[in-house]
């Protein structure tokens, strides 16, 4: 008998003459195949750690690596030392050969271990990107980068002369460069997900339990009110420079009429200024007279009424300007301008009201804005658009409002991406075409279906619209936007995700442009 011991301890016996492929077979079937030594230069761990060298180096890590083994006698084939008769070639090949080994076991490890050792140097181009001031500029920039670090990585991932690397270096750029353009184009969406997800929230949070324009109309009544007990009234002089500055305004910027009557291009801004110079001659009449704020109110609400006319344009644009020169006039108000009462009063009462008085002329703004978009003959919501929208462009008006208080009201202007599908189906093409659709379908009664479908669809649009106008309002009456740690946070937000987003893309450039080079070289 033939005795055999097995990897257990097991003895296994087999009759005299059993060839040696028969036992082996036998033993096989019992333990399974025999497992060869992997050398250690072959390890998972070296794999990795030779990808993301590659990564870091540009292309260059296999032929650093074979160097360092040349110099250190250190043989990749067998992961031992002191083979000091090995050469930079044989090493250069047995390297290259566990690289490509490995990316077909583990593509997805290796790829990711070349782009984490990218990683590093890609800082550089995630620098670069970060200095241009638009995006345009950061689309240059990271052109630039990518053209770099495409050349370098193609440099490096070439085999063979100088001569033949360039050729490879070369292609590699081009496409470096455009993938490199690409990537702020990329980063600046996601920020801007981000920015947009941010501001939403923060507009939300703000909204919640904000006063309307009429409370805010109270509490700044009841303040100056406090003023006024005090004795603490308008004096006439800055009355009437405030009249004057007043007209100097209207004539030089909005084509003011001061023809009296009907006939004036701008009656009700007219009327207006009629009886502010009627208060301004009664106060300059009586030496020891003075204005109480609320009278600066009841102007203002007359200026309302020009404001508030669309179907005369210049007498909008006048009531306007008169508006916001009331409000120009309360917010910067000192103690000079007033008659001296109780200065302490004065001090606590006057800080809070004028605060509170701004809050409430932008939140009667944006009021009236809404209130005007009902006039507009295509609908509601493209009546407020249009009215926010001119808010916005009006260099003067947007000064007015904050930073956020201004991303605020362009959520009205722009929408989300449900605000603008629904815009989108809402309009009066696709109004036509649903109807017209349903009439295809199911004749007079199918095209009664799609017009009930199109009416629901504009009056889902205006209600997205109106609710977010209305967002937009009572965030900018609570003045929480205006808080600077809700500031800070609007004013970074999107920025971070960006900054990685372009750091992960620009790890990934050099492998990404080079593949794209292979791919149209068809190799």
């Amino acid at each position: 008998m033939i005795e055999i011991e097995g990897p257990d301890g097991v003895i296994y016996e087999f009759p005299e003459g059993t060839d040696d492929a028969t036992m082996q077979k036998a033993m096989q079937q019992v333990y399974g195949a025999p497992q060869q030594a992997q050398p250690a230069g072959q390890g998972f761990g070296n794999n990795v750690a030779q990808a993301a060298g590659d990564g870091l180096f540009f292309g260059f890590g296999d032929e650093i690596s074979a160097r360092l083994n040349a110099m250190t006698g250190y043989d990749a084939n067998t992961g031992t030392y002191g083979n000091w008769g090995t050469t930079y070639d044989d090493q250069l090949a047995a390297v290259r050969g566990q690289e490509k080994q490995f990316r077909e076991d583990h593509p997805y490890v290796a790829t990711g271990a070349e782009i984490g050792g990218a990683m590093i140097p890609a800082v550089a181009g995630v620098g670069a990107v970060g200095q241009a001031a638009s995006l345009g500029g950061k689309v240059a920039r990271g052109a630039a980068a990518g053209a770099a670090m495409g050349g370098l990585y193609g440099f490096g991932e070439g085999e063979g002369r100088a001569a033949d690397r360039a050729d490879n270096a070369i292609g590699s750029a081009v496409t470096g460069g455009l993938v490199g353009g690409a990537i702020p184009l990329a980063g600046s969406a996601l920020g801007s997900l981000f920015r947009n997800r941010a501001q939403s929230k923060a507009i939300a949070n703000a909204a919640k339990g904000a006063p309307t324009t009429e409370e805010l109309r109270s509490m700044g009544n009841a303040l100056y009110k406090q003023v006024d007990d005090a004795g603490v009234q308008i004096k006439p002089e800055s009355f009437s420079a405030l009249r004057e500055s007043l007209l100097d305004r209207l004539r030089s910027g909005t084509g003011f009429d001061e023809l009296p009557g009907p006939g004036s291009l701008t009656p009700n801004t007219g009327r207006v200024m009629q009886i502010m110079e009627q208060a301004d001659n009664t106060l300059t009449g009586t030496p020891t007279a003075a204005l109480p704020f609320k009278s600066l109110d009841q102007m203002r609400r007359q200026a309302g009424a020009a404001a508030g006319n669309v179907a005369n344009k210049t007498d909008q644009a006048a009531g306007m300007s008169v508006i916001q020169g009331l409000d120009d006039f309360v917010e910067k108000l000192g103690p000079d301008d007033v008659v001296a009462g109780d200065p302490q009063a004065l001090q606590s009462a006057i800080t809070k009201a004028r605060e509170v008085w701004g809050r409430m002329s932008k939140s009667q703004l944006v009021d009236d804005a809404m209130e005007r978009s009902e006039n507009y003959l295509s609908g509601s919501a493209s009546g407020m658009r249009n009215q926010f929208k001119n808010i916005l462009q009006n260099k003067k008006l947007a000064a007015r409002f904050t930073a956020a208080e201004r991303a605020a009201m362009r959520q009205v202007t722009h929408g989300g991406p449900l605000s603008q599908l629904v815009n989108l189906a809402g309009g009066g093409l696709a109004q036509m075409g649903t109807i017209a659709t349903g009439a295809g379908l199911g004749g007079v009664p199918g095209a009664a279906a799609g017009a009930a479908v199109a009416t629901g669809q504009r009056a889902l649009q205006e209600a997205l619209v109106a609710r977010a106008a209305e967002r937009a309002r009572a965030a900018i009456a609570s003045g929480a936007l205006n808080r600077p740690e809700v500031a800070q946070q609007l004013a970074i937000a999107g920025k971070g995700s960006e900054r990685a987003l372009n750091h992960l893309l620009f790890g990934a450039a050099p492998q990404t442009a080079n593949a794209l080079q292979q791919l149209l070289q068809g190799q």
